[in-house]
């Protein structure tokens, strides 16, 4: 057997061959040597090759053939069949068949009814709407934008908030003023330079006005005396921490 161009062919001279094979879907040459021997040139095999349409066509073809064939052939009338050498015919018939049920299955779901249901409402519903005030001067008060134009308008307002602060009123009050006894156990006098800062124990500060000699201690009749001076001191308007002193640079004692 030769195959040319995608069809089976046999070559015979016999008659019954000849018939067997067109009962089968064959096709038969009469037998040539010319033709058996020497077959067609690759040139003129690749003229006839299908397209990929031509395939699908010829294979259409072939199915519908065989169904038909099969469905009109007699019971008790005996038959010859050739089975399938290539799974292409198959192939074919199951690509379609899916195909076909895709196609099905989408047409299902996008043309499927869809129901609306418009329900109305029954109750006032407040929408909140953040406005801000603008002096656009082409604006229209009625415009639907969250802008509101509105005129200029300068308004002058006095406000008034009362406080207290701690100050000082130097043509009313003078600085604190004060005497101090300094002791010197040292047996060698001291001296103290102007300035000097003296603290008390709530933190206020008084300066000696200038020089402050200190004598040292004495022995008089077998008894140790201390060196003793008196120091006139000025209280300063701020303590330790920088605070105003106010009442307390008037010292009790």
């Amino acid at each position: 057997m030769k195959k040319f161009n995608g069809i089976d062919t046999i070559a015979t001279d016999d008659t019954a061959l000849q018939n067997v094979a067109g009962r089968l879907g064959l096709k038969f040459l009469p037998l040539d040597s010319s033709v058996v021997n020497n077959p067609p040139p690759a040139s003129e095999i690749l003229k006839h090759n299908f397209t990929i349409f031509e395939y699908f066509l010829y294979e259409c073809r072939r199915g519908v053939w065989h169904v038909g064939r099969f469905f009109a052939r007699h019971k008790k009338h005996l038959t010859y069949r050739r089975p399938l050498k290539s799974s292409n015919t198959l192939l074919l018939i199951f690509s379609l068949s899916f195909s076909f049920l895709i196609l099905i299955f989408v047409f299902y779901f996008s043309a499927t009814s869809t129901t609306v249901e418009i329900l109305p409402e029954t109750s006032l519903k407040t929408l909140t709407r953040n406005l801000i005030f603008t002096t656009a001067p082409n604006q229209s008060v009625f415009a639907k934008s969250n802008e509101v134009a509105i005129l200029p308008l300068d308004v002058t307002i006095k406000l008034e908030t009362p406080f207290e602060v701690n100050s000082l009123d130097a043509s009313s009050v003078r600085n604190a003023k004060g005497i101090v006894e300094v002791i010197n156990e040292l047996p060698t006098p001291s001296q103290l330079r102007p300035g000097t800062r003296f603290a008390s124990e709530d933190g206020v500060i008084f300066k000696s006005p200038g020089w402050i000699k200190i004598p040292g201690m004495t022995t008089k009749n077998g008894e140790v005396l201390p060196g003793k001076v008196q120091i006139p001191l000025i209280a300063e308007n701020v303590d330790e921490k920088g605070r105003i002193i106010g009442v307390r640079g008037n010292l009790k004692n």
